[in-house]
């Protein structure tokens, strides 16, 4: 398998446009990603206890309402394989934010999110909506005073080095659904379907676990 990470071929909406059209064949991104083809993926991050982890895992393994949800993803371009995980979202400044009033009239890089816009619109923040792969940047040329991304994505992104600053809200649940473009999957033989989401509930159990343990030593 040939891997092209950080948005080599597109950012993240553009991906899962080119999932649908079978011009990628996998693609990894949140669920807010899949908003237009999607749109209940808008909604579905909000309410989770804090800091517990396997209940997301069990929502998205196990609900019902979810498993209807994502069986109707085939007839957009996609189907969901896995589940992996990033944790929960929390922010990154320039400077700290020691209660709500540091964020007022400030610009905050957010990801695509009505719920993060949200938070960030009663908060009286200003959000702003940039690829993952440009909040680095923006950051270091001012262009915003900081990030919200869960622990592990602002370590592996180093969004640290310019906004070193963490504030610890668990605002939002943020999984991230393995999918395959349906053009690939209609492709495959029996035996290949079955290896490939044998691998995939494979790395998703090991994603999941190494966020946790990331998470718990942060």
């Amino acid at each position: 398998m040939q891997v092209y990470p950080s948005g080599q071929l597109a950012n993240d909406p553009k991906a899962v446009e080119q999932l649908q059209l079978g011009g990628i064949d996998f693609t990894l991104t949140a669920p807010a990603t899949y908003a237009t083809p999607f749109p209940v993926a808008q909604s579905e991050r909000a309410s989770f206890p804090r800091r517990y982890l396997r209940a997301g895992w069990k929502l998205y393994d196990e609900s019902k309402w979810f498993q209807n949800q994502f069986a109707l993803l085939p007839a957009k371009g996609f189907r969901v394989l896995a589940t992996w995980e990033a944790g929960f979202r929390n922010f990154t400044t320039k400077m700290p934010l020691n209660s709500p009033e540091d964020a007022k009239g400030k610009k905050m890089r957010i990801y695509p999110n009505d719920m993060v816009r949200w938070i960030m619109e009663r908060l009286a923040s200003a959000p702003s909506c940039l690829p993952v792969t440009e909040v680095y940047l923006a950051i270091q040329q001012g262009t915003v005073i900081g990030q919200e991304n869960p622990i592990d994505t602002i370590y592996s992104l180093r969004f640290y080095e310019v906004a070193p600053y963490i504030t610890l809200t668990n605002h939002i649940y943020s999984p991230i659904p393995l999918t395959i473009s349906e053009t690939t999957w209609k492709k495959f033989s029996d035996a290949d379907k079955a290896a490939v989401k044998k691998a995939a509930d494979e790395t998703a159990l090991f994603s999941r676990n190494e966020v946790r343990m990331r998470n718990r030593s942060s």
